[in-house]
């Protein structure tokens, strides 16, 4: 379902936020079944944007686009551009997306792909508010201080981390070892829809470099 089109908050390019799971589960084991909130560029497909740096729009200045020699986690050929594909160019319907995510009854996962920080803040709050809870990630955490409610603030050092903890943010690090005031992911005990402890407002979490970031972040 698609819920906005319109511009990115981050930089204006035209942008589309679309909701999967709420009317089929989800089959994703790490997250469990929770709705899954995809934010992509409107008029150029997800492997293109992020080949091209167009996903600027939906990913700001995260470290870990490959543009910027990153290893971004996110396969695109797969989730997202099967996504974009199937719901590009529908009309929005926001309410209707959010009928569906309350009568699922179950958690909401904000950003399956994309930062939540490039669309409306009231897109955002509907949708978490119809969810039975959430999770989400940003790394636009200095720019848009709203996205505190809904979201950890991803850093990739622990000198960020500071940064965010003063600027009252909770915060999500990738690194092999937690600091004082951090607590291991739990993601090799439980899935996300049980954990939600990446809400925003719970604990600072820390997990082990995964993925194609692992080479990178490792020597952060």
């Amino acid at each position: 379902m698609l819920v906005y089109r319109g511009p990115s908050a981050i930089n204006g390019e035209l942008i589309i936020a679309i909701v999967t799971g709420a009317r089929r589960p989800s089959q994703n084991r790490k997250t469990g079944d929770m709705v899954q909130l995809w934010i992509l560029p409107a008029d150029v497909d997800p492997v293109s944007a992020q080949r091209t740096g167009a996903d600027e729009a939906v990913c700001g200045d995260c470290p870990l686009r490959p543009s910027k020699r990153g290893g971004c986690y996110v396969v695109t050929f797969q989730g997202p551009l099967s996504t974009w594909r199937a719901y590009h160019d529908s009309v929005p319907d926001l309410d209707g997306a959010c009928a569906a995510i309350a009568r699922a009854g179950i958690p909401i996962r904000l950003g399956a792909y994309g930062d939540i920080a490039a669309l409306p803040e009231g897109v955002v709050e509907r949708l978490a508010s119809a969810a039975t809870g959430h999770t989400g990630y940003t790394h636009q955490w200095r720019q848009f201080p709203w996205a505190r409610k809904y979201a950890q603030a991803s850093v990739e050092s622990g000198w960020d981390a500071y940064a965010a903890w003063r600027a009252g943010w909770r915060t999500y690090r990738i690194a092999s070892t937690p600091m004082p005031g951090e607590a291991r992911c739990s993601s090799d005990r439980m899935s996300c829809r049980e954990c939600r402890a990446c809400n925003g407002a719970t604990s600072n979490r820390v997990n082990a470099p995964h993925g194609k970031a692992r080479r990178r972040l490792s020597m952060l």
